[in-house]
């Protein structure tokens, strides 16, 4: 999965419509998951194994590879009770929008607090380039 789009960055988003396009192709429900398996847990899964191939990259959690982990905002009502699987479903069917709390990116913090922890130095040189193009 993927996007091409500046505006709305939302992998959770594109796994759902991914699964509902093929709901309506196939006329079923949970199309893209075994009948036992979690539907979000699945995407997920196939979404990290597809990134991992198309990067030349690996999956999982290992001593000597690079430490890219998420952490998700969890304290939302979509995920109460919920764990493992099923909190791969409320990720993708029913989380809110910013879902993601702190990202790690080969071992470094780059979003805290659902913020990126360069955000304010960023919008300062959008601002400025904006200038410049704008002549403000």
């Amino acid at each position: 999965i993927g996007t091409d789009s500046n505006v709305l960055i939302d992998a959770a988003g594109e796994l759902r419509a991914l699964e509902y396009s093929q709901r309506l192709t196939r006329r079923g429900r949970a199309v893209l998951a075994d009948r036992e398996a979690s539907t979000g847990g699945t995407l997920y899964r196939r979404a990290l194994a597809g990134g991992a191939q198309a990067t030349g990259g690996t999956t999982g959690i290992a001593v000597g590879q690079a430490a890219d982990l998420v952490m998700l905002e969890t304290d939302d009502l979509a995920y109460a009770g919920r764990s493992d699987d099923a909190l791969l479903d409320s990720l993708v069917f029913a989380g809110p929008k910013r879902a993601i709390r702190t990202v790690w990116r080969r071992g470094r913090l780059v979003v805290e607090n659902g913020r990126h922890v360069g955000r304010d130095a960023i919008e300062a040189r959008y601002r400025r380039a904006l200038d410049v193009v704008l002549g403000g």
